[in-house]
């Protein structure tokens, strides 16, 4: 190394040394490129200490980006694994909770198995007491205490004291002249016998407008109105009070009096000819001469359903309907066939 650096010998030899002056300029030539060489040896063995300062940059550069990228790479590990973490902890859970399900589930089952063994048992019980009561004898409740024998008879003869619901309402203000003359001109309309008809028939509007009333306060989904309600509007269709067009609970409010008495028996008898007055009508129906369908009706304020208003008609053992005559008539009949039959029916 020192031997490269070292520089050429300054001294030359002079001119009086030699007898001639010699070429340098080959020597000159020579000496620069040795200089040279010996400047790019140098140059290669020792570099320029600008070059070094960016090469060294460059890797602190390259260090720092490789440290950014390794804590970034440890922010995103790290973040993976609470998220990984987080899921293990809700598959924990919804395992305790299906756990606990399978647990309920278990419980009710047993649950309903007691249940069932309890019902069973019930019934054998009730069985049991049904044959005891069954065999328990007449004979000896009839000659048993007084008391006993005493409610023996009265169930025998029919005699049970029992308690009826109101049939009608008397009016609070009994001298109204508004609504007397109303009320005796419905009876007179109709054929009724007194004002109680015309009170009954009110107290039932009033009970079916009240049920009414009470149904359109609940919501309109409300499992009690649609129930009670379409059960309330069926039947008042069945009986013809109302139009199958008016299947709501608000038309109920605008009924009256004279729907429910346009569909007596009395009235429609009246009104298919059968007799010749409202009136005519209601002996009618009484003398047991009407019947609807095949059963004889004698009671005037009998509801006629929709579908059995067709099927009004005179009895078929009636005079009117081509049964029996009556008993003037058969009377006259016997008067006017001479005396020898007249004697036989009367042995008859």
């Amino acid at each position: 190394m020192s031997r490269l650096l070292r520089s050429p010998p300054t001294t030359t030899p002079t001119i009086s040394e030699t007898q001639s002056e010699p070429d340098v300029s080959s020597i000159f030539t020579r000496k620069t490129a040795e200089n040279a060489n010996v400047a790019s040896r140098a140059k290669r063995l020792c570099p320029d200490p600008d070059d070094s300062f960016t090469e060294s940059t460059q890797i602190q550069e390259l260090k720092e980006m490789l440290l950014s990228w390794k804590n970034e790479q440890a922010l995103i590990l790290k973040e993976h694994t609470a998220t990984l973490k987080t899921i293990v902890a809700d598959i924990a859970e919804l395992k305790t909770q299906s756990h606990k399900i399978q647990k309920t589930n278990y419980e009710i089952e047993k649950s309903i198995e007691s249940f069932n063994i309890s019902f069973e048992e019930m019934q054998r019980r009730v069985d049991v007491l049904e044959k005891e009561l069954y065999s328990f004898s007449l004979t000896t409740l009839f000659f048993g205490e007084p008391c006993y024998r005493n409610k023996l008879a009265k169930m025998v003869n029919n005699r049970v004291p029992s308690v009826f619901s109101k049939t009608y309402v008397t009016p609070r203000r009994p001298f109204e002249k508004a609504r007397l003359d109303q009320e005796l001109k419905i009876i007179g309309e109709y054929g009724l016998r007194n004002k109680r008809e015309v009170w009954r028939v009110k107290y039932t509007l009033a009970r079916i407008r009240k049920a009414a009333r009470e149904l359109l306060t609940l919501e309109e989904k409300d499992p009690k109105r649609l129930f009670e309600g379409n059960a309330l509007l069926r039947r008042l269709v069945r009986i013809g009070v109302l139009d199958e067009k008016q299947m709501k609970l608000d038309y109920v409010l605008g009924l009256k009096i004279e729907d429910f008495l346009e569909r007596r028996l009395q009235t429609q008898v009246f009104k298919a000819g059968l007799a010749k007055s409202i009136h005519h009508a209601r002996i009618l129906i009484r003398q047991r001469h009407i019947r609807v369908r095949k059963q004889v009706v004698n009671i005037p304020s009998f509801i006629v359903r929709l579908d059995s208003g067709k099927h009004i008609d005179f009895s078929l053992k009636s005079p009117f309907g081509g049964g029996r005559p009556g008993r003037v008539k058969r009377k006259n009949l016997r008067k006017g066939q001479g005396g020898g039959a007249a004697a036989d029916e009367e042995e008859d």
